[in-house]
């Protein structure tokens, strides 16, 4: 039971993104137009639908803790080159590593859940016990919206990117306490 409650939090870690609302006006703020921001969010989508099979193979003969690291990983790394961009290119460059994240960890997520209730003989509440960490996955994304806009005014873009990052830090510390079990 302790387990199924680490994957909820996870899930609800994994989607508190504050920056979520206002990125796009991050990119405006620095001079993107709306037609480039709006190629930007599709560039994203490209990773996700190239490397969502091939990870997922990757994740099952690899390591599902190993993907959701690189995810992490990756995702970090967009924030990173978010913080220091200025322009098209980073932002583009920082939507393809979300991808690529995204990808690497859609499945992997839901595999180690899987294994984890298969080891304790729970594999048939998965549905059950997965919809619940898309509830807390979704509360994450709310708290995200409500948050961001309130933060980013009273704190900056740049400084809700970086608690954007650290909350990663935090998710990663929470899903390596799971790798461990």
């Amino acid at each position: 039971m302790k387990s199924t409650r680490l994957f909820c939090i996870l899930s609800f870690i994994g989607e508190l993104v504050p920056i979520y609302p206002v990125y796009v006006l991050l990119f405006q703020s620095n001079g993107l137009s709306l037609g480039q921001i709006s190629l930007l969010l599709a560039i994203w989508g490209i990773p996700v639908v190239l490397f969502e099979v091939p990870s997922g193979i990757l994740a099952d003969n690899w390591s599902r803790k190993r993907m959701l690291t690189l995810g992490y990983l990756l995702k970090a790394s967009c924030y990173i080159l978010w913080f220091f961009s200025k322009g098209f290119a980073l932002y583009a460059l920082g939507f393809i590593l979300w991808g690529i994240s995204s990808a690497f960890c859609s499945g992997a997520f839901e595999g180690l859940l899987f294994d984890t209730l298969k080891k304790s003989g729970r594999e048939g509440e998965f549905d059950r016990i997965y919809g619940r960490t898309l509830f807390f996955a979704g509360t994450g994304q709310a708290v995200s919206m409500f948050t961001g806009g309130f933060l980013s005014s009273l704190l900056g873009m740049y400084n809700v990117i970086l608690i954007s990052l650290a909350k990663g830090a935090v998710y990663r510390m929470c899903a390596g306490r799971e790798a461990r079990r």
